[in-house]
């Protein structure tokens, strides 16, 4: 099953036959999170350590980043060029604030908050 039509089962279940047409809260994205976990890394589901906790959390980070990148590939395909460019441009605005949210550079390291990227990414 692709994974955009695994989430579009939970965000259903999750909101009923509205889903599509209101955004989700963050407990809504919790929920969801706790889900594709248990559906999609079972091994991930009770991890205690520091480092599972991160590998676990950014496994999930890049299933909504999956889905959001298939999304915008459909609606390349499916819009209008200049439609598409203004798409382009709002994405463009996005990532950098989703950027500027979730993540900063401490010395030579990349510091990425991943339940802010996976809000950021769902919402």
């Amino acid at each position: 099953m692709k994974i955009t039509n695994l989430i579009a089962v939970f965000l259903l279940s999750i909101m009923g036959t509205h889903a599509f047409a209101v955004s989700i809260t963050e407990a809504e994205v919790r929920a969801l999170t706790k889900r594709l976990t248990e559906e999609l890394l079972p091994n991930c589901v009770g991890v205690e350590s520091f480092y599972d906790q991160v590998y676990c959390s950014s496994k999930i980070y890049f299933v909504f980043d999956e889905v959001l990148n298939e999304t915008y590939a459909d609606l390349r395909s499916e819009l209008p060029s200049a439609t598409f460019e203004n798409l382009r441009s709002v994405q463009r605005i996005w990532v950098k604030r989703r950027d500027d949210k979730c993540a900063f550079l401490e010395d030579d390291a990349v510091i990425m908050d991943l339940k802010c990227a996976i809000n950021m990414t769902a919402l």
